[in-house]
Order: C-alpha cells, then sequence, then structure tokens
C-alpha cells in the first residue's frame, strides 16, 4: 500500500474543492492499495477513444465520468460489452444527452474506457466512517443494493484476516453457491483462495480509511473474484467533509 501516494491524491482531490473522487481517481486510488483494477484509459474527446480502442481492443466498457453523477448506472453513465466503434460512439453521444436531461449543470470530465472482465463471483464491500459508531465495515453478495439481511455482515472498525473471513462465513450460502464465470459461462464454487482475495480486500480498505483521516468511505462494488485473484471493478471514495 503506497499510503504517500494515497495522501497525495486526497489532497489533490480536496484541494479542487470536490468531496468525492471521479471515476479515474477511485480507481488510481485503488491502485495505489495494491487491489486491482481492469485496465483503463480516461479520454476526453472521440477522436482518443478511437486511439485507445486500438489498444485495448474490443468488448469494452464506456463510463461517463462527471463531478455531479455520483451514481452513473443510474442515470445510463455506464455501457458493457461494447463489440465495436460505432457501438462506443452510440453510447458516447447517447450518455452525453441523458446527462443533459438528468443534471443540465453537471459538467462532464470525459469518460473511462477500461478493458471488460470475464463473469465471477460479485461481491460488494466497504469502509465507512459514522459519526455514531465510528468506522462501518460492511461485506454483501452482489453489487446492487441489499435485498435480505442474510445477504450482509457488518463490523465495527478496520478488520484483521481472522475478522474479515468470518464476515465472509456470516453470509448463509455465499461459500456453497455455485457461480458462473468466464467467457463460456462454466459454474464452479469458491475455494479458500478466493476467499483469502476478498478477505484481503476488507482488510485493505478497512484500514486504509481508518488510517486516512480525510477519507470518509471507500466502497467497491462491485468485486469480482477469480481463481488468480479479485479485480475492482466499481469504486466509490468519499472524502471528510
Amino acid at each position: 500500500m503506497d499510503r504517500s501516494g494515497i495522501e497525495k491524491l486526497i489532497v489533490e482531490v480536496a484541494n479542487l474543492g470536490r468531496g468525492h473522487l471521479v471515476e479515474p481517481e477511485a480507481k488510481e486510488l485503488l491502485k495505489l492499495c495494491s487491489i486491482a483494477v481492469p485496465e483503463f484509459t480516461h479520454v476526453n474527446d472521440l477522436s482518443e477513444a478511437r486511439r485507445v480502442t486500438d489498444k485495448l481492443g474490443f468488448p469494452l466498457v464506456l463510463k461517463i465520468v462527471s463531478e455531479e453523477v455520483d451514481h452513473k448506472t443510474a442515470i445510463g453513465g455506464v455501457a458493457i460489452g461494447l463489440k465495436d466503434t460505432e457501438a462506443l460512439e452510440e453510447c458516447w453521444t447517447l450518455m452525453l444527452l441523458n446527462i443533459a436531461d438528468e443534471n443540465p449543470v453537471a459538467v462532464v470530465e470525459g469518460f473511462v474506457i477500461e478493458e471488460m472482465v470475464p463473469r465471477g463471483a460479485e461481491v460488494t464491500i466497504s469502509a465507512i466512517k459514522n459519526e455514531r459508531f465510528g468506522m462501518v465495515v460492511m461485506f454483501h453478495t452482489g453489487s446492487g443494493e441489499i435485498d435480505r439481511i442474510k445477504d450482509v455482515s457488518f463490523r465495527l472498525g478496520a478488520v484483521d484476516k481472522e475478522e474479515a473471513l468470518k464476515m465472509i462465513d456470516e453470509v448463509r450460502g455465499f461459500k456453497s453457491a455455485e457461480y458462473t464465470e468466464g467467457s463460456n459461462g462454466t459454474s464452479r464454487k469458491l475455494k479458500e483462495k478466493d476467499l483469502d482475495a476478498i478477505a484481503d480486500a476488507l482488510v485493505t480498505i478497512s484500514t486504509v480509511v481508518e488510517e486516512t483521516e480525510s477519507l470518509s468511505e471507500l466502497e467497491i462494488s462491485p468485486l469480482i473474484v477469480y481463481p488468480e485473484g479479485a479485480i475492482a471493478v466499481d469504486a466509490r471514495a468519499v472524502l471528510k467533509k
């Protein structure tokens, strides 16, 4: 974990007067935390985007970048599985129209183009500082809202590896379920190294939020687990007010 790099990044964002990190900054924060992310590039125009596609290849993911858009999916600001340049250009235009309709004063700061990662077991992890309870660490299955209380576990304060594994164990059925993986849609059950990858990520985000005074929240949703490790596909990072 690059603590000095983390502090430098957060200070730079705070000096811009912003309360949270936008997509490419959140990805850089995770990289500084030694958490793997998909290969990505932040671009500002379509000509630059076309050059990036030559490097990354298809299929790709396109995400809009704007300080005023905290939840991109809710306004159609994320497109996955783009198979060619024409599809990318169409989604680019549509996203600009969507954000203009939803929030006319929003300033678009470009787009993130990233590699399309394979399917795998998806989880959400977060560490949030709460005025009443202190820091709350959460683990739940999937990448959407929590539907059932059995799908989630909590801890107060930063967790170590042993406690993180206990959190995972508390979510009933998670370890015994089969998950679709890869482009060929094969299924498999999670193994010990999969659980270790999730636990390591829980330890990391709880530690960085606890140790970084100006950081109040860090969420990864989803964290996708593979036999070779876990990848953070999207993240939310909020600064202390």
